[in-house]
């Protein structure tokens, strides 16, 4: 780090460091000829052309947010690459410096910081900007103790594309809502963030805890320790409204982070006078406490501006809502949160919610996480399936240990073909502003005639019936699917159901004509079923070689790698897998590259794989990752929360 003390930026002369973080530095400075004391953030990092632009047009965003609790930003620009803030200076340190990581705030005091910061957010998304930054570090005080909030975004929308560094956001995604975990932010995340603050300071606790991913996991699928576990003798009343804001589902939150603010109020204002200072709570600072040195003022990098416009609509979009008119919700004391059994997860949010999953072919799935690994952003995306109807369980019994306890759920009723099938696939595209689901036919058994199903279906999302696309597909069964930058579809050939014909052969299908191409590798190319296959977004495909024999063979996939350039009918084979496996996920890792997970080695689908390995195209190698939270972690929560056959 340089110091810039005595630089020049703008209209002011830096004069001593405040603070600095990984991103930025904060200086106390001095404007050149009206003599007045600002705070000049500088962002360590060098932008011309586009993101210069960028950075001006979001600093102007920030610029014209004018609220009593929000921090004024009234200069900005960029002098000789180097971005850097003009901003209020905040003598009286932060939130977080007030009151300790551990500390227990008084009520009262809570019920203040909360009602001023509603206040700024709701003026915030009126203006249809999110902060997405909601934490004890981002709210300073000001000259007269009323509580400013910092950091709305400029950083991470110059940074995001230089910097992947996950340790530096570690001590964000303890606040950080699933939603946004999931690249989909919404005014109702700093609804969630702010009551992770709430929760922290009546129990000194962050709701969880641990490395990023574990706590990224947490965020996405597991409810929240209840607060009278932490705090025994907290009202009813005030853990409910906490566990609303906490709602994995932001539809399930108040309507506006203004209804939080009163619900909140309205319920501490029947909570009994013993639980108004705990015995256990450490001294409080009320009144004047004597600001911390200034060389202690943290430095937080922000996040990026999201506006939304609009309203909610039936696909859950997470789009903009007027928080002018908030969702109804009783304030009395027979306000009940949303389930949340701590035994029980959603398929949907086990399924897309952690990272972005990508499901190719097959009987099995995985899943990654986006901000570990990358995936999810980049120059190489990958087509993203409809999403899975939603699993909305229910505890079959009370545990009487920890260890998570089966569940049973239920699936909203939608039309069915005639009989059940197996061994098929299904994705989701969108098609002249219509949605559809197209799958392949299956194996129906054996007293079914005929057993096998070889029609290729259209499900309407909008009519909600089922369509026959092409009464006779070439494609045969446990083969994989893909959509690519042009709506194309492309399906491998699969295996036929006597388990006697494997066919490598790639099938071309146009879904606004219904035309079909076959395409034959090269001999030098072979690939079956139980593969999987990802599109780059960029004219290429991608395809793992799966089983060449048949069930009961005691066969292992192969090792072969493949890339299909579509305009140029050419095929290449690529460094060899580091194991053969079949039913794998295929991801980008965010860096140009690929990501390999889960899978089975054999065919009868005994031998399960817990490596990860990522495929570095600019070097056509492979690379095993250290991924130790995929066996500690989310193996056991598929084994023990997922009943049997569900993720098949």
């Amino acid at each position: 780090m340089v110091d810039r003390s005595g630089q020049q930026l703008g209209s002011y002369r830096l004069i001593r460091l405040l603070g600095h973080g990984g991103f930025a530095e904060v200086y106390l400075g001095e404007h050149v000829r009206l003599n007045s004391y600002a705070a000049v953030k500088v962002l360590n990092m060098q932008l011309g052309g586009s993101d210069a632009e960028s950075f001006q047009r979001e600093a102007h965003t920030i610029a014209r947010l004018l609220h009593p609790h929000i921090i004024r930003v009234f200069d900005y620009d960029v002098a000789e690459g180097t971005p850097f803030l003009v901003m209020d200076y905040a003598p009286n340190g932060t939130l977080r410096s007030r009151h300790p990581k551990g500390a227990r705030v008084p009520v009262a005091n809570i019920v203040s910081y909360v009602k001023q910061m509603a206040e700024a957010l709701q003026y915030a998304h009126s203006q249809k900007v999110i902060h997405r930054d909601i934490k004890p570090e981002n709210m300073l005080l000001g000259r007269n103790d009323e509580v400013l909030l910092s950091d709305f975004g400029i950083a991470t929308a110059t940074q995001s594309s230089r910097y992947q560094h996950t340790q530096e956001i570690v001590g964000t995604v303890a606040y950080m809502a699933p939603e946004q975990i999931q690249g989909k932010p919404h005014p109702a995340s700093d609804q969630y963030a702010l009551g992770v603050v709430v929760y922290e300071w009546l129990s000194g606790a962050r709701p969880f805890s641990g490395s990023f991913t574990e706590v990224a996991i947490q965020q996405v699928v597991a409810p929240p320790q209840p607060l009278h576990e932490r705090v025994p003798g907290i009202p009813q009343q005030i853990e409910q409204v906490i566990m609303i804001a906490l709602a994995k589902d932001l539809h399930q939150r108040f309507g506006s982070i203004t209804a939080f603010a009163n619900a909140l109020e309205q319920a501490c204002k029947t909570q009994p006078s013993s639980f108004a200072a705990p015995a256990s709570m450490p001294p409080a600072h009320i009144g004047f406490v004597p600001p911390p040195p200034v060389l202690e003022a943290p430095v937080t990098t922000g996040p990026t501006i999201q506006a939304f416009e609009g309203e909610y609509n039936a696909s859950n979009t997470p789009v903009f809502q007027d928080p002018s008119t908030p969702r109804p919700v009783s304030y009395s004391t027979s306000i009940t949160p949303p389930p949340q059994d701590r035994r029980t997860i959603s398929r949907r949010a086990m399924l897309i919610g952690l990272a972005g999953l990508v499901v190719v072919g097959g009987t099995a799935a995985g899943f990654a996480l986006a901000n570990h690994l990358g995936v999810g952003s980049g120059t190489v995306t990958t087509p993203v399936p409809g999403s899975p109807t939603t699993v909305k369980p229910s505890p079959t019994g009370a545990a009487s240990t920890p260890t998570p306890a089966p569940f049973s759920g239920t699936w909203s009723s939608l039309p069915s073909l005639l009989a059940p099938e197996a061994d098929n696939v299904a994705i989701h595209i969108r098609l002249q502003q219509h949605d559809y689901i197209y799958m392949t036919g299956g194996n129906r058994g054996s007293t079914f005639t005929p057993p096998n199903d070889d029609a290729l279906y259209r499900y309407d999302t909008a009519a909600m019936q089922w369509e026959i696309a092409m009464s006779t597909f070439p494609g045969m069964f446990n083969n994989s699917v893909v959509q690519d930058e042009h709506n194309t579809l492309f399906f491998t050939g699969g295996y036929s159901p006597d388990n006697q014909a494997i066919a490598t052969l790639l099938y071309k299908y146009q879904p606004a004509t219904g035309n079909v191409q076959t395409i034959t590798p090269p001999a030098s190319i072979t690939f079956g079923y139980g593969g999987s296959m990802i599109a780059d977004q960029q004219g290429h495909l991608f395809l793992t070689q799966g089983y060449m024999h048949g069930f009961g063979t005691h066969t292992s996939a192969g090792t072969g790698w493949y890339r299909y350039d579509i305009a140029q009918n050419q095929w290449a084979t690529l460094a060899p897998l580091p194991v053969g496996v079949g039913y794998t996920v295929l991801a980008p890792d965010g860096h140009g590259g690929l990501v390999l997970l889960g899978g089975v080695t054999d065919t009868e689908q005994k031998n399960g794989s817990t490596a990860i390995y990522r495929y570095r195209m600019a070097s056509n190698s492979w690379t095993t990752e250290q991924m130790w939270w995929w066996a500690d972690m989310i193996q056991p929560i598929i084994t023990s929360w997922i009943p049997p056959g569900l993720l098949t």
